[in-house]
């Protein structure tokens, strides 16, 4: 996987990027560790933490973690509407279009 690591210090969050739609066991491990897709930044997002650098490094890396954490905060990488945000269908759904219309 060539997915790569970064630090927004803008936003003060820690992201993954990947090249294309990475598989579901990856994707459920981004999600059950707490990460966020962010459509207007096209990544993955998290708060900064040596725990989630970890995790972040591992991904990379090409290795699935089975730590779960539960993010504490909300994260201002990405503005969410009033009810919360996208459903995990409608992000799903928003990736893959996203993945089409990009040749990915």
């Amino acid at each position: 996987m060539n997915a790569s690591k970064s630090i927004n210090r803008d936003l003060d969050c820690l992201t993954i990027t990947f090249p294309n739609k990475p598989p579901a066991r990856i994707l459920g491990a981004l999600k059950a560790n707490g990460w966020r897709w962010s459509k207007r930044h096209v990544c993955w997002y998290t708060d900064v933490t040596d725990q989630n650098h970890q995790f972040a490094d591992a991904i990379c890396a090409g290795q699935i973690p089975t730590t779960t954490r539960l993010s504490t905060k909300p994260n201002p990488c990405e503005n969410r509407s009033s009810d919360g945000g996208m459903s995990q269908a409608n992000e799903e759904a928003y990736f893959d279009d996203f993945c089409q219309r990009n040749g990915i």
